[in-house]
Parts: structure tokens; sequence; C-alpha cells
């Protein structure tokens, strides 16, 4: 990474570090000074029972999976039957994932199944998480995002943008 390179990610950095404070003080800005604030618990842990809504859209998404690859009629999956059923599934993998799925070359239907299992999702929920991501990014409350706030958070959340991409975008 050349020095400017550096340069800019450590001010995009900065950007987002200056904007999540921005964020805090907002939240706060009305508050009496003797009011204690209760801290907030954001923490997420993998190991909480899912609520029985999570659980049978899982049931439903794996059942309809497990048919697709039945309709498919092959002992193993290519890397494009794969992405098939994902498609029809309505599952998305990042690009990481996307590639170790790829390198992993046929695979059989379980072996599918539980790779693909933990990003089957409520889309419903998963709106909802999007739509509370937005609204705290949204410092102003205006309903829109700022370019220059918006692209640091594609680069640095998430499956993090290349340059390349941001530059894509930003045309």
């Amino acid at each position: 990474m050349n020095e400017d390179n550096k340069n800019k990610h450590k001010e995009d950095v900065n950007k987002i570090s200056n904007l999540a404070n921005q964020i805090n003080e907002t939240k706060n800005i009305n508050k009496s000074e003797t009011e204690i604030i209760p801290k907030e618990n954001n923490s997420t842990n993998e190991n909480e029972p899912k609520n029985n809504i999570d659980v049978n859209v899982e049931l439903e998404k794996i059942e309809k999976i497990q048919q697709l690859i039945k309709d498919k009629n092959i002992d193993k999956l290519k890397f494009e039957d794969c992405l098939d059923i994902m498609y029809k599934s309505n599952i998305v993998l990042t690009r990481n994932k996307m590639e170790e799925l790829k390198e992993m070359g046929s695979i059989g239907a379980n072996e599918f199944v539980t790779f693909i299992k933990p990003f089957i999702i409520n889309e419903e929920e998963a709106l909802k998480n999007m739509i509370t991501f937005f609204e705290i990014w949204d410092v102003k409350k205006t309903g829109y995002m700022h370019k220059d706030l918006f692209m640091p958070i594609l680069k640095y959340f998430g499956d993090h943008l290349s340059d390349q991409e941001i530059d894509y975008l930003q045309k």
C-alpha cells in the first residue's frame, strides 16, 4: 500500500470514528447532566436460542433447499448447481464465502446444506436490521445519507468493498 492510500485509509477511518462520536452526542443531547444514561447491550451472542419464527423460517428454507437438491437428481453438486440452488432459495454469500464454496469443488448435499445454513436468514428481521443500521448513521434524521459517509461504511463494514468498487459506485 503506497503512502497516499495509507493516508486516505486513515482519513476514512477517522471520518467514521468522528461520525460515530456525533451520533453518540446527538443521542444524548436532551439528557440532563445528572441523568444516568444506561449502557446499551449491543453484543450479539450466537449461542442465544433463536425464536420460533427464526427456527420455522430456517426449517422451511432447508426443506426448500433439500427439495431443489433432490430435483437435480445428482449425488455431488458442482459450484454452478450450488449457485442455482442459492439463487432459487434467495441465499446470499459474501465474496469470501463464494470463493470458499468454489474451492470446495463438487460437494454432497449434506455438506452443502451445512455450509450455507449460517446464511439462512429471516428476511423480515434482516430488513429491520438494515433500517436500524441506516437510522443510526442518519445523524440528522433526514432520511438521506451523504455519499461521503456512505462510501466509507460500505468500504469498512461487512464484505469490505475494494477501492475499484468504491470508484465505480461514485460515478
